[in-house]
């Protein structure tokens, strides 16, 4: 029915360094990231666990709760953000020219943007 088996899914990300858990859902037919930063302790292992669990329910959106994370499509302005972020943090170690930033957030934007497909994650209002 979908192209994707984390299609419109409930999953359940859990950080292995310190322990925080969560349900996220993928409001699109697409795939969702393995890992991602936790939004408790910064770190970077909080990860997509116990996908046997994972639920698919497309209206759930209509159920979110504030504060709840959720992925959704990649725009080229979130791409453009992120790759901002990086760019910068280049610039600013010294491994990058200043000069060079607006055509280099651009080209780092694409491998971000990937025609729209790549997930980003935003919170619920």
């Amino acid at each position: 029915m979908y192209n994707h088996k984390e299609a419109f899914c409930l999953m359940t990300y859990r950080c292995n360094d310190c322990g925080f858990e969560e349900r996220i859902w993928n409001s699109r037919d697409g795939v969702t990231p393995f890992g991602l930063t936790c939004p408790s302790c910064k770190g970077h292992n909080h990860v997509h666990a116990d996908w046997q669990n994972d639920q698919c329910n497309p209206l759930f959106g209509l159920f979110m709760q504030p504060g709840q994370r959720y992925f959704v499509n990649m725009t080229m302005e979130r791409a453009r953000e992120y790759a901002a972020k990086r760019v910068d943090h280049y610039i600013e170690i010294g491994e990058l020219a200043a000069g060079s930033r607006n055509f280099v957030i651009g080209e780092v934007a694409k491998s971000f943007y990937h025609g729209g497909d790549a997930p980003d994650i935003m919170v619920h209002k």
